[in-house]
């Protein structure tokens, strides 16, 4: 019987312990068996290391990489360059994914041909799923159709990559916040088929204790370097209603920050004035815009004052 492809599985490990073993058990249980997985520890300071090397010792499969803290996009670009495998995946460790997504997703990449195969996800947020985009059947798309469809999910987590598409194509280490965006970005670029499935198999997890995806910090600025890379590329290629759906994505992202602002008391005023400017520059497109009236209440009060602003959302809490 002939061997199946080898899929490299990249995770990035940091601070996990809560959620870690669930994650690496839905990975190293796949009905697809011909894995190489790659936990990389990226200076975690709870037990997430010693999980990992817990796991080495009973899959062969598995390999570690402790490395001092460097950050999500470095810890891929590590899994990248010891990666040994015709396809590569992402698994983030706080997430987890069904038992045959790998093998869906091979399946699909030599049913259609295609370069980048790619699921549904459902979002899980305590006791909350809800579903972004369901499909009724497989569509096969250009890299063209794939950005305007999917232009706000450009994960890589629920995606196989053939590797010779994206030889040399690594995460931007300067960007916290959009990286995975601007890294499929460069690889759609290169692709001439992609097939996005119908079936939800990757779940995504809100973690409350994760700082990125919670409380304001100064890095989540560099994802207007990424959204401004993409927006440029939509100019350059006359992609015209991606490139207003960019512009308003945006402005709902600036909002978004502005709200975790008051929620943290962060106080710097040329931040505040940076995430204005952006708002103000676009505030029509989010007004009209399928957003909660809230929120455009809210960015309208942003772009006349921020304490104004600030007055506004504590009063909606």
């Amino acid at each position: 019987m002939k061997q199946k492809d080898l899929i490299s599985i990249i995770i990035p490990v940091y601070n996990v312990e809560r959620y870690l073993n669930r994650c690496i058990d839905s990975v190293i249980n796949q009905s697809y068996k011909n894995l190489e997985i790659i936990l990389v520890d990226d200076g975690s300071t709870d037990t997430s290391g010693k999980i990992c090397d817990e796991y080495a010792i009973k899959d062969n499969r598995i390999k570690v990489i402790h490395q001092k803290n460097a950050g999500v996009s470095n810890a891929r670009n590590n899994g990248l360059k010891n990666a040994k495998a015709e396809y590569i995946g992402f698994v983030d460790s706080d997430d987890f994914i069904e038992l045959d997504m790998y093998e869906y997703l091979h399946d699909l990449l030599l049913k259609y041909n295609a370069d980048i195969s790619i699921c549904q996800v459902d979002y899980i947020k305590g006791d909350n799923i809800k579903y972004n985009m369901l499909l009724k059947e497989n569509k096969i798309m250009t890299k063209e159709k794939a950005l305007e469809t999917l232009y706000t999910q450009l994960y890589n987590v629920n995606k196989l990559f053939k590797r010779n598409f994206i030889e040399n194509i690594f995460f931007t280490e300067d960007v916290f916040v959009g990286e995975d965006m601007l890294f499929c970005l460069k690889c759609f670029e290169k692709v001439n088929k992609i097939i996005y499935g119908n079936k939800i198999k990757y779940h995504y997890i809100y973690n409350f204790s994760s700082a990125t995806k919670n409380s304001f910090n100064i890095k989540k600025l560099t994802y207007f370097k990424a959204i401004d890379d993409f927006i440029k590329y939509t100019e350059n290629n006359n992609l015209k209603r991606l490139y207003k759906n960019l512009k308003e994505q945006k402005v709902y992202h600036a909002v978004g920050f502005l709200k975790q602002i008051v929620e943290s008391n962060f106080d710097n005023r040329e931040v505040i004035k940076q995430l204005q400017n952006i708002v103000r520059k676009s505030i029509f497109l989010h007004i009209l815009s399928k957003h909660k009236i809230s929120n455009k209440l809210f960015a309208l009060c942003v772009c006349i004052n921020f304490n104004l602003a600030n007055k506004f959302y504590k009063l909606l809490q």
